[in-house]
């Protein structure tokens, strides 16, 4: 089978359901963010395996072939007589609750970095919660509840992983708080500059 059937050259793509539409088209959108998605989860596991975690790796793994079985219902419209299991869903809110019992409490908001590892998984998240925004758009009137909420507990997933990951590499997080004074504070830890641009120290 040749990779390329020159049916896309003018701009449109067929559905699962045989439908055709514009490849501008919100599905194709959200099938497309489906698809990064898939691929920013599997570069995450990948760096997770080669650094010592496999057990988050393959957890990811799995992950990513329910979203490939997600882009399928897309595809279909949401038109499926198969129901989306809601024990996929459970099974992320197991593993979060595991974190957060060994983890310390969050009481502050946190900035991805610190350790590369997280910085990848919370930049996951990021793409995560952009495919939940367009299938949020292109899903409403199908039988997705329980879809939208696995989606939804997915990014949470990953934000205990990125925690998860930080706390096992011994890696302090950077927080932020913040408050009425925010920016007046960031402002002030601005290094001052004289005409010439050197800082002033």
């Amino acid at each position: 089978m040749k990779i390329y059937t020159k049916t896309g050259d003018l701009g449109e793509t067929g559905l699962l359901n045989s439908r055709r539409v514009s490849k501008s088209h919100d599905l194709i959108e959200a099938l497309g963010s489906i698809d990064e998605s898939v691929s920013m989860l599997g570069l995450t596991s990948l760096n997770l395996l080669t650094g010592g975690f496999p057990a988050e790796s393959q957890a990811l793994v799995k992950i990513q072939k329910t979203l490939f079985y997600l882009g399928a219902f897309v595809a279909r419209e949401g038109q499926t007589e198969e129901p989306w299991p809601n024990e996929l869903t459970q099974d992320l809110e197991r593993q979060i609750d595991h974190w957060e019992a060994h983890l310390p409490t969050l009481k502050n908001f946190i900035l991805p970095g610190g350790e590369p590892l997280s910085a990848q998984i919370h930049h996951t998240r990021n793409v995560i919660r952009r495919m939940e925004r367009w299938l949020v758009a292109v899903l409403q009137g199908t039988p997705a509840q329980a879809t939208l909420a696995y989606v939804n507990r997915l990014s949470d997933f990953l934000f205990m992983m990125a925690r998860w990951i930080s706390h096992q590499k011994q890696t302090p997080e950077i927080t932020i708080r913040p408050n009425a004074g925010l920016l007046e504070s960031l402002i002030e830890s601005v290094p001052a500059k004289n005409p010439a641009g050197h800082d002033k120290n």
